[in-house]
């Protein structure tokens, strides 16, 4: 007191409170950004958190369940919007679910690549003779399908027809 400067320890709390507005100030912050995603999720605030701190196994699954349910709908609904998920039923697509094209399979490097055919075929962007041809404008009705030389190449041949593949 007789020097006229505040004791250590004041000192010490303005310097926190100055990082403190720094964070605050700062768009990019650490807290900054986790009140946007906070709200972002429609979770409580830090505040609110800190007056009502759940355990940590309930954070986890308050957290992996608020998250999840939150993508789930934004997910479901660019999926609506996708003309290669027409062929898919998209409702019973989950997070943390895999489609069962990917549920069945053994890990083979050929099997992962069978899986992969069949999504494609699922989505619609496993290229047929028959949109190779579309897409270059170059139709010809002669060009049967190159493995078996029976018919024109279409998703109807490839999956019902086609005895190589079965």
């Amino acid at each position: 007191m007789l020097l006229g400067a505040l004791p250590i320890e004041a000192e010490m709390h303005k310097r926190q409170l100055s990082v403190l507005y720094s964070i605050l100030a700062s768009e990019n912050s650490f807290f900054s950004r986790i009140q946007e995603i906070l709200k972002y999720y429609n979770l409580p605030t830090v505040s609110e958190f800190k007056d009502q701190l759940p355990s940590k196994m309930q954070w986890k699954k308050d957290i992996n369940r608020t998250i999840a349910s939150k993508w789930s709908t934004i997910l479901q609904e660019e999926m609506e919007e996708k003309s290669t998920l027409k062929r898919c039923n998209t409702q019973m697509l989950k997070i943390h679910e895999v489609h069962p094209v990917w549920r069945t399979l053994l890990p083979l490097t050929y099997e992962v690549k069978k899986a992969n055919i069949k999504a494609r075929l699922l989505t619609g962007t496993y290229l047929l003779q028959e949109d190779i041809q579309r897409f270059t404008g170059n139709r010809t009705e002669e060009q049967n399908w190159q493995l078996c030389q029976i018919e024109k190449e279409d998703i109807v041949h490839f999956i019902l027809k086609m005895h190589s593949v079965k």
